[in-house]
């Protein structure tokens, strides 16, 4: 997964069994979502709707200093379109800037394809840059919560204990699987979206998918409306986006995020928080929020415990997620980039407020960031050190940033380091604490692209 740009019942299960072609064995082509590390789409009869496509850059690395690109192009936005499929399950076409083709297989709920993209670059001459690749989606049930007669009551997030009729799903999914996921009825287009990319993201950090609640999706709603309606305003008095002026009435819900939050019904017991973008996309949104550390955070913590989303594209794009706070589904830490991981950024250009320090004499971009989040009451009560070990097992100089010298962190412990990471290759980072007098030890490696 690529990340830009700054500035988190009863069940109704769709029914996937509507046939659009039939292949040698007889199986159909399942309608519905299917999602990949790259690509997302929903096949309904011969569209493949929202094709959406993520990740995809062209560089052109420095004769003599390959670690440095001379030019690095990315498509504006995320891509997305609507494809024709053939009744064979066959497809191509035109996604923004990217040439796709793809296959829908009969009965074996997987799509594939490849993709290519061609841009320009103008350093140090005007020249092509064609990049390609090939991608994977898999068949997806999604899970549609029935609408809640009371939202104050249909989630316990009291932190300390689970008393609540609701719990958060326990244990461990498998490998990239977050579960069924869950989104009300009444939810947006670009909520629902934002279910399929939030789900995606608890599963590669091994937690299950999230329910999204109907009181939060219109709390974060509404306020991306404000900011998007009063935007001039904020610029010109320099108001925090995650305020609200009651001097502008049109659209005022609450000062703060847990007025707001409670003029809508959400109970507050647990905790809450709110990440704001303005990329103008859903998957934009979320893909600045995971290359961030401190809005990282609430997407990944183990105990959130519901959310909401909203979009406002009428003025000045804003795009909230708020949160509240639970009992942790897993008491497994969230780490990202998470085990194994390929395709991972080298660089961050530090697009986040507040900004995340670095020494006097460094300056950004630096490498990706590197967290491990804890469960509340799981953390290790003291933290001994991080190191960051290179393709040619050299240590390398690292940031590291833990609630012992940053008081935007809890639970969390980061490393980052100070220059963008080689092309290509194998890092491994490991964290040291202690826990009930024992040595924590948690360590795991990651791939460039």
């Amino acid at each position: 997964m690529k990340h830009r740009c700054l500035a988190l019942a009863l069940s109704v299960v769709l029914s996937p069994m509507a046939l659009v072609a039939c292949g040698d064995d007889g199986a159909g082509i399942r309608e519905g979502h299917y999602i990949g590390d790259l690509v997302s789409f929903r096949l309904d009869g011969l569209s493949a709707a929202s094709f959406r496509i993520a990740g995809i850059d062209c560089s052109i690395p420095h004769p003599d200093h390959p670690v440095v690109s001379l030019c690095v192009n990315r498509p504006a936005g995320i891509p997305m379109d609507t494809l024709s499929v053939s009744p064979t399950g066959g497809f191509e076409g035109q996604v923004g800037d990217i040439w796709v083709t793809g296959e829908i297989s009969a009965g074996q709920r997987v799509a594939s394809g490849t993709w290519r993209y061609e841009s320009t670059c103008y350093v140090p001459a005007e020249s092509a840059c064609v990049t390609e690749g090939v991608w994977e989606a898999d068949w997806r049930e999604i899970t549609v919560s029935a609408p809640k007669p009371d939202a104050t009551t249909s989630v316990d997030i009291v932190l300390e204990e689970d008393t609540g009729p609701v719990a958060p799903p326990t244990g461990t999914p498998d490998p990239g699987d977050p579960g069924p996921v869950e989104f009300p009825t009444e939810a947006s287009d670009h909520q629902k979206e934002a279910a399929e990319i939030f789900a995606e993201i608890r599963g590669l950090i091994g937690h299950y998918a999230l329910p999204q609640d109907s009181a939060i999706n219109a709390a974060a709603q509404a306020h991306a409306d404000y900011y998007s309606l009063h935007a001039m305003s904020y610029s010109q008095i320099g108001l925090s986006p995650h305020q609200q002026n009651a001097e502008w009435t049109e659209g005022f819900v609450g000062v703060n995020v847990g007025d707001r939050l409670t003029h809508f019904g959400v109970p507050l017991g647990g905790g809450w928080s709110e990440v704001m973008s303005f990329t103008g996309t859903v998957q934009g949104s979320f893909d600045g929020w995971m290359e961030t550390l401190y809005h990282r955070v609430p997407l990944v913590h183990p105990n959130t415990a519901v959310w909401g989303y909203g979009l406002a594209l009428s003025g000045a794009s804003a795009e909230v997620l708020d949160s509240t706070y639970g009992a942790a589904g897993s008491t497994e830490p969230a780490r990202w980039p998470v085990p194994w991981a390929t395709g991972v950024y080298r660089s961050w250009g530090g697009w986040e407020s507040p900004q995340p320090p670095l020494p006097a004499d460094e300056v950004y971009p630096s490498g990706p960031i590197i967290t491990i989040t804890f469960a509340n009451g799981t953390a290790p009560e003291i933290f001994l050190s991080a190191e960051l070990t290179g393709p040619d097992g050299a240590l390398v100089p690292i940031q590291i940033q833990t609630p012992q010298n940053d008081s935007w962190l809890k639970t969390t412990w980061a490393a980052y380091s100070y220059d963008p990471l080689q092309f290509a290759s194998t890092y491994t980072v490991t964290f040291r604490g202690k826990r009930d007098g024992s040595d924590y030890v948690d360590t795991w490696s990651f791939t460039t692209e």
